[in-house]
């Protein structure tokens, strides 16, 4: 496929892009390489939201708190370019199938499974929601399934620039919807949530944000330990 700004040789910035690319949120996202071989992973702006006048300025701001963040359960920025004729984000290569392939060709995934994928994304959104920052895009598309649980970027390329901004309840409605969506296989059925995650990940699915959980810095269990409004959980009401 053409790739708006990488050119003939199929490189966006210092990276040659690697096979074809999948649509995340507002971009394409790509395996890449160094010219020493470094893999990486490349999310380039589409050409809509390249097209906005306050975009990169937003892809500044993002990439720089961005920057700052790391977790067992997200994948760090290692570069990005805001002024590229494309803007575009790298992130550490990340070995994994993205929730929505497992799913689409392995069917819904399993309590145990849901368990780890609700608390790894739990986790992950307590130290971006602790920094002061939103990911933006917390669905099936942008997590990944990897040998030691789930994981997600730092930050979600349209979401994290979007205006009006996305606020950290909106991530937990995607945390929510994200987990139903595994349990049920994609037909977004609450009756297949298990007994054990179906009280905090229907909280999260609250139509009225105020009444959504969100993760606690002092405890970060909370998605499978019970309701989602009660502090010691591990998690509260905003």
């Amino acid at each position: 496929m053409e790739v708006p700004g990488a050119g003939r040789n199929r490189r966006i910035g210092p990276y040659a892009l690697l096979g074809s690319g999948r649509t995340v949120g507002g971009g394409e996202l790509f395996a890449a390489r160094t010219d020493e071989g470094l893999l990486v992973t490349v999310t380039v702006a589409g050409p809509e939201t390249a097209a906005n006048p306050e975009f990169r300025d937003r892809l500044r701001a993002a990439v720089e708190a961005a920057r700052r963040l790391s977790g067992t359960f997200l994948v760090p920025v290692v570069d990005a370019d805001a002024d590229a004729p494309v803007p575009w984000v790298a992130t550490r290569f990340t070995a994994g199938l993205p929730l929505r392939h497992a799913v689409d060709r392995h069917g819904a995934l399993g309590e145990p499974a849901l368990r780890v994928l609700a608390d790894g994304l739990a986790r992950a959104l307590a130290v971006l929601h602790g920094a002061g920052t939103v990911h933006g895009e917390v669905d099936p598309d942008s997590v990944l399934l990897t040998m030691d649980g789930p994981r997600i970027g730092t930050l979600g390329l349209l979401g994290a620039t979007a205006s009006p901004p996305p606020s950290p309840t909106d991530d937990m409605f995607g945390l929510g919807a994200t987990v139903l969506y595994a349990a049920s296989g994609g037909e977004q059925d609450t009756d297949a949530l298990p007994a054990s995650l179906r009280e905090v990940i229907g909280g999260c699915l609250y139509p009225e944000p105020s009444d959504r959980p969100r993760p606690s810095s002092s405890s970060t269990t909370w998605s499978i330990r019970g309701c989602p409004h009660r502090k010691a959980d591990g998690c509260h009401r905003r």
